[in-house]
Order: structure tokens, then sequence, then C-alpha cells
């Protein structure tokens, strides 16, 4: 892709995709989640092509061999080009998806497991769906109240005045 020697750490791993913004891949380099040739580093450290790199983010970690350098951000397709990743890295990250998944399903069921909706609702004989009405004489007046419940947690009550 270019000619250039040597790349600062920050901004290739900000080239490579692995972090959107260099302050963030500072932030990491700095914060000890990313090694070059098996040692902690700078975000300032010159990286050269061949060097070993090691990168952690998000309980993941890669593997990498850098195959190119470049000083501006390209598309995703070009950004592969710039280092190459052993099967070995590869297998273990997808275990740990796999196993991250499992954990996941584990700690947090599905909103349709927990949620109710309308067709899954509780069925209670005194909200079933109908007309109960009962009749209340007074002086010369009746009224009647009418309860209804069709999919709804608390019940309306209408008064109709009847003479």
């Amino acid at each position: 892709m270019s000619e250039l020697n040597q790349v600062r750490i920050d901004k290739w791993l900000w080239a490579a995709r692995f972090f959107k913004t260099r302050g963030l891949a500072g932030d990491a380099v700095s914060g000890g989640k990313v090694h070059v040739n098996g040692q902690r580093c700078k975000p300032g450290k010159e990286v050269k092509i061949g060097d070993l790199i090691s990168v952690t983010k998000d309980q993941y970690t890669w593997e990498l061999t850098v195959t190119d350098l470049n000083n501006q951000r390209r598309p995703a397709k070009e950004a592969v080009a710039l280092y190459s990743e052993d099967q070995a890295s590869i297998d273990k990250r997808l275990k740990q998806i796999e196993l991250h998944k499992q954990q996941q399903a584990l700690l947090h069921p599905s909103e349709r497991e927990h949620k109710p909706n309308k067709k899954t609702t509780p069925t209670n004989p005194s909200l079933q769906t109908g007309r109960a009405l009962s009749t209340i004489g007074a002086s010369n007046k009746t009224i009647a109240t009418k309860h209804t419940s069709i999919y709804h947690s608390r019940l309306t009550c209408m008064e109709l005045v009847l003479e």
C-alpha cells in the first residue's frame, strides 16, 4: 500500500480498524491491552512489517503479524490487508465468542420468555371476556354496572343510569 518503514502503533491500530479513533487506540496501548513482540509499549512505539502484535479488546484477543503499513484509515477491505492472523488465534477467539454467547443465554433469558403478551396472559375466571351485569335498585333509578376486561390488567367500570 505504501512505502513507509515505520508507523506509530496507535496510528496503525486505528488504520487497521481495531479502534474507532486514535485516542481509543492510544488508551488501549497505554492500558496494556496491546503488546508488540511480547512486550507492553507506549502509543508512540514504531511498528515495522513483520512485528507480532497482540490486541485484547472486549474479552477477545487477536494475535497478528504486521504485513503492511498505512498512515491513513482506509476501507475495511484494505484494512484487512495490513495484518495476518494465525489460525490458532482465530480458533481461540471463535471459542471465546461461543462461550460468551452461552453465558449470556444463561444469564439473560430472552424477552419472549418473561414478557407476557396478549396471547399468553394468565386466565383468571373473574377476568374472563364477557359482561357481568349487576343491578342495584335505588329509589326510582336502576344503576347497572358493567365490568369488562378483555386483555387489561385492571377492570374498567362503567355506570349507566337507567330511568
